[in-house]
């Protein structure tokens, strides 16, 4: 149990400053460019907010991808024959534990502050899961 808890510390360790280093990226890519670029980069914002300013906050999400996870059983027992002949009698006690299973989702949730003309204030990921290939699905999938 201790090493399960230990390895999700450090994939959210690596995944923060993966998260970090993606959104230096991104900020860095589109800041001061107008939204359509990203739009045409990375597809259509799902939700647009109209702020007082005049400026706007889009969403923008990824496709959910979800994997099955695997189980692994232990098992752990004891058992004994005793007997002659054609009558043989034999006992066993033991336990078996389950562990895994489930399923995990894969995706990037990203908040784009623009200003009243639609230039790119900011990027800000809302939700950034582990990619499949990288630690970082928005690393992955943000053009």
């Amino acid at each position: 149990m201790h090493k399960i808890l230990f390895f999700v510390v450090l994939i959210v360790i690596f995944t923060g400053c993966t998260t970090q280093a993606t959104m230096n990226s991104l900020n860095t890519k589109y800041k001061g460019k107008h939204v359509d670029r990203f739009i045409i980069n990375n597809g259509v914002p799902y939700k647009k907010y109209h702020l007082s300013s005049g400026g706007y906050v889009y969403k923008w999400s990824s496709s959910k991808r979800s994997f099955s996870m695997p189980t692994t059983t232990s098992y752990n027992g004891s058992g004994s024959v005793y007997g002659s002949g054609n009558a043989v009698y034999g006992n066993y006690s033991g336990s078996a534990v389950t562990y895994g299973g489930g399923s995990i989702s894969l995706g990037c949730v990203l908040q784009i502050y623009t200003n009243n003309r639609s230039i790119i204030i900011s990027i800000v990921a809302l939700d950034d899961t582990i990619g499949i290939w990288k630690v970082s699905r928005c690393a992955e999938v943000v053009n």
